[in-house]
Parts: C-alpha cells; sequence; structure tokens
C-alpha cells in the first residue's frame, strides 16, 4: 500500500473530501432531525414564508440539511486551503 502525507494533497481533492465530510455531517444532523420528529419533538422548518413541523419537517431535513451543509463545505473548503498548505 502506498504512503502518502496529507499536506501533498492537491486542491481538488482537499476540496472533495472538505466537501464529502460536510455533506456526511449534514446527512447525520438530516437523520437525527428525522428521529427525533418521529417520536414526537418539536422540529421546525421556515422555508421562506412556509413553516413546517413535525414528521414533515423532518423529511424536508433530510433532504435540505445534506445539501446545504455540502455547499457550506465547498466555499469552507476555499477558504481553509491555503490555511491548510501553511
Amino acid at each position: 500500500m502506498e504512503e502518502k502525507k496529507l499536506l501533498h494533497m492537491k486542491f481538488g481533492s482537499f476540496l472533495k473530501f472538505y466537501a464529502f465530510v460536510s455533506f456526511s455531517l449534514g446527512a447525520l444532523v438530516g437523520v437525527l432531525g428525522f428521529l427525533i420528529s418521529l417520536i414526537g419533538g418539536d422540529v421546525t422548518v421556515n422555508l421562506g414564508a412556509t413553516e413546517l413541523t413535525g414528521v414533515l419537517a423532518g423529511v424536508v431535513g433530510i433532504v435540505f440539511f445534506p445539501a446545504l451543509f455540502y455547499v457550506m463545505g465547498i466555499i469552507g473548503g476555499l477558504i481553509a486551503f491555503l490555511p491548510f498548505k501553511l
């Protein structure tokens, strides 16, 4: 098995890794929100003027949290690459 050092990671690979980790965290948060909504917890999602509560909010959270975290991961990866290389 070939050993690679983490500091030799290219920009594209770093961005993919950062986005994947962010997407995974978003999926975890979305699933946890859905599970909380299933057991009767107070889950609320605001989509502009529309406010969703309950299980429907949990289902919407499963879709939107990973997508939102993915976009935030790409932006965060763009910002974090230079300090990572230094």
